[in-house]
């Protein structure tokens, strides 16, 4: 079994891709609450003059408690079974948690007013609070604009977020697989904290704007990575003269800062070879932000971000 956790941009044509293989590094999801919710709205106008759309989601889930701390063990060391034997006092001494806490939090937003101008709009929007597959998110979400101003002053200002954040604690790597002949390259899945913010913003006089944001974090198998990816094409104005291109600003962001711990084997608690401590150590630490924009006659401005961090079997 090999964890890696990687992120992807790419603008236009340009692609960069960032691999950390190879490290003891861990993002599983956290699985469903007991009862599962699923919303879905599509938005469709054709108007002149003035049109505005807003959308706000905050999210919160934990395999237990969300006011649970996520604070680390101290004495006495926990015993995770079998004669294992784990001792975080070097990191976090005195303070108590749950063994395999999860948290995730996510939050999206959008803001959208278009003025003076002949404006083409639609949006859907779907959540679903179970879990999920490769190829399945918990929320997903598209954007399609057309927009021409009639007047001078006209326009359309947008703007649209996505967040996740995750933090866990370690746990059993036997109790996050399902897959029961997958190989382990280690006992455990170690703690966790995650960061990762998508987004864009945009003011137009004139343009074609497609956004597409995405994200999974929902699951009862952490072979299955936790993902988040966000699009923006901006296209010239197309009519039956030709097309004009996009005019005003445009710009799309990404940040991510990723913390990963290792538990690594300190001594034997006891003459018995399975009774085994192990020390908390921070492992890896990533702080990554990007941004790009365009202002003034705008021919093309694509980007796509995409995160996914976890750990996968090989």
């Amino acid at each position: 079994m090999k964890e890696t956790t990687y992120f992807s941009t790419g603008i236009s044509s340009l692609l960069i891709i960032l691999l950390f293989a190879g490290v003891v590094c861990a993002d599983p999801s956290v699985t469903q609450a007991p009862e599962i919710q699923g919303l879905s709205t599509t938005t469709t106008v054709n108007a002149i003059g003035l049109m505005t759309e807003t959308d706000s989601l905050s999210w919160q889930l934990s395999n237990l408690g969300i006011n649970n701390s996520l604070a680390a063990p101290g004495y006495p060391p926990y015993d995770a079974g079998n004669g294992t034997v784990l001792v975080w006092d070097d990191i976090y001494p005195y303070t108590s948690h749950t063994p395999g806490q999860v948290l995730y939090t996510t939050a999206y937003d959008a803001n959208i007013v278009a003025q003076a101008g002949q404006i083409s709009f639609i949006k859907t929007l779907g959540v679903n609070t179970g879990n999920k597959a490769l190829g399945q998110s918990n929320i997903d979400t598209q954007t399609g604009i057309t927009f021409i101003a009639a007047d001078d002053g006209g326009n359309v200002v947008g703007t649209e977020n996505l967040m996740l954040d995750g933090a866990g604690m370690y746990d059993l790597t036997a109790n996050k697989m399902l897959c029961p002949f997958g190989s382990q390259s280690s006992l455990f899945i170690p703690p966790f904290c995650n960061i990762v913010q998508t987004g864009s913003k945009y003011d137009l006089t004139v343009g074609s704007i497609t956004t597409d944001a995405n994200n999974r974090f929902v699951g009862d198998d952490a072979t299955i990575p936790v993902v988040q990816n966000y699009a923006i094409n901006i296209k010239p104005y197309g009519i039956s003269e030709g097309q004009i291109p996009a005019m005003g600003s445009a710009m799309a962001y990404m940040k991510v800062h990723t913390q990963e711990g290792r538990l690594i084997y300190a001594y034997s608690f006891s003459q018995e070879p399975e009774a085994n401590v192990y020390k908390l150590v921070k492992s890896q630490d990533i702080t990554y932000s990007e941004s790009s924009s365009a202002l003034g006659v705008i021919s093309s401005f694509a980007k796509s971000l995409s995160y996914n961090s976890g750990t996968s079997l090989i």
